[in-house]
């Protein structure tokens, strides 16, 4: 029984990387093993379609609470091809089912009409306490996140512009796009593995 426990603990300190930040979606990429991806083409104006799968992998989309605060009216409101938020003052989040390790989008703040509004912020929080914060430059911002160690969701808040003369800016979060994945095993950990395994053959003779 302790060659498989010891086996366990070798593969647990070697899933146990810490978490990484992609702004290149084609470096992302290549890091998945397996993937299911999702480009919101079932969206309509208006519609709230808020559950994707495949591959052994599924997204659930709701809002929720921003930095704004409470008020909002915690509803979807999508367009076509983008997944949004009713109110400004509420975030988007994504929970996820299967073996994820990695989540990544083409996400931006908009505006009223989904268009995008450079220069705004969006905040990312992921359920292993990972939280970063990005500046957005267009529609086209790619941003991911891989831990090796599982996320199963993220919330993705766009927080109102404020400016103390003119009033605040209402801002959206905005995604055209969502994968989740698993992680193409670090060459480091499979070594790690590799001979966590022979031992534990070597004591079973």
């Amino acid at each position: 029984m302790q060659q498989f426990v010891t086996v366990s603990a070798i593969i647990a300190l070697a899933g146990a990387a810490s978490g990484q930040v992609f702004t290149s979606q084609a470096a992302f990429d290549a890091a998945l093993a397996t993937s299911f991806s999702e480009d919101f083409s079932g969206n309509t104006f208006g519609g709230s379609e808020d559950f994707w799968s495949g591959n052994g992998f599924s997204m659930t989309a709701s809002a929720v609470d921003g930095v704004d605060g409470g008020g909002g009216s915690l509803t979807l409101f999508n367009d076509v091809g983008i997944l949004s938020t009713n109110s400004a003052v509420d975030a988007i989040q994504l929970d996820f089912t299967g073996p994820v390790q990695a989540f990544g989008g083409t996400i931006f703040a908009s505006d009223i009409n989904f268009a995008a509004q450079p220069g705004f912020q969006l905040i990312f929080t992921f359920s292993d306490g990972t939280s970063e914060t990005v500046t957005t430059a267009g529609a086209t911002d790619f941003f991911g996140y891989a831990n090796a160690a599982g996320i199963t969701s993220v919330t993705i808040d766009a927080p109102d512009l404020v400016d103390p003369f003119f009033g605040n800016t209402p801002n959206w979060t905005a995604l055209s796009s969502a994968t989740v994945g698993t992680l193409v095993p670090a060459p480091g950990a499979m070594a790690v593995l590799g001979l966590g395994g022979l031992a534990a053959a070597r004591r079973r003779r």
